[in-house]
């Protein structure tokens, strides 16, 4: 099951299909799903959570609201976002059952599998750009996706690491994020970074030192690399865009 997670954090920066629809990485990680699920019924003595329920009841009363909808407007996509509830809930459970059981191990996948995942996607970045309205898109459908992405694997490093100091390694992982979020130009993700950089020195993920130098150079740092994001944006604009080129990494349209 944690090879199914750290394959689902790697996997999740490629979309094969159009944004909305499950991609390659989510049908891994469902099979993790049923593989807990599959274990847990075979169990005899295995204890359900009470979060556990109190989750699956959220999404038990979800899909009957949902179902009360469809009763009046008749849309199709009321069951969809049904299924999404499940699989969320599902994903939680998920997570929070690996780190009940192998603690250690499964930290050690999540942190694995974004330090793959960040320098991939920072290789298709650099090596095979791709803009949208001079933004950077990478290897997702939009750059939206690529701010926000990049913005909670930050979150969740910060989160993995809570206990512990960030290494200078560490660092480097959120400069890179940092800097792929700053040439999708998303405007609520700079804002979110700026946020998230301004509680980071109250994080006791980091020293003293860092600290002190997070304080110091934090606004000058948003500063060039906002500049320097859209002087690289001018220069490459023309380079393609998401509807002018006809294949994409990963991708092919018609």
């Amino acid at each position: 099951m944690n090879g199914t997670l750290f394959l689902y954090l790697v996997l999740n920066i490629f979309y094969l299909w159009h944004s909305g629809y499950p991609q390659i990485a989510d049908f891994i990680l469902f099979t993790g799903m049923l593989m807990m699920v599959f274990y847990t019924l075979s169990n005899s003595r295995m204890v359900m959570d009470s979060v556990y329920l109190s989750i699956l009841a959220y999404s038990a009363l979800t899909i009957v609201i949902n179902l009360i909808y469809y009763a009046y407007l008749h849309d199709p996509r009321l069951f969809f976002s049904s299924m999404y509830y499940i699989y969320n809930s599902l994903a939680f459970i998920l997570i929070a059952y690996l780190f009940s059981k192998t603690p250690d191990l499964t930290a050690k996948v999540i942190y694995v599998g974004i330090v793959v995942a960040v320098f991939a996607e920072l290789f298709f970045c650099l090596v095979y750009p791709e803009y949208s309205n001079r933004r950077l898109v990478g290897t997702f459908n939009n750059p939206n996706q690529l701010a926000d992405w990049g913005l909670f694997m930050s979150c969740a490093l910060v989160m993995l690491k809570i206990y512990r100091r960030f290494t200078l390694f560490d660092y480097v992982l959120l400069f890179c994020m940092l800097y792929m979020q700053t040439l999708s130009l998303s405007k609520a993700s700079l804002i979110c970074s700026i946020l998230f950089f301004l509680s980071l020195p109250f994080s006791p993920v980091v020293g003293r030192t860092s600290k002190a130098f997070i304080f110091f150079w934090r606004g000058h740092c948003f500063y060039y690399l906002y500049v320097f994001s859209l002087l690289h944006s001018a220069k490459t604009g023309k380079a393609g865009s998401c509807g002018t080129r006809r294949c994409k990494i990963g991708k092919h349209w018609p």
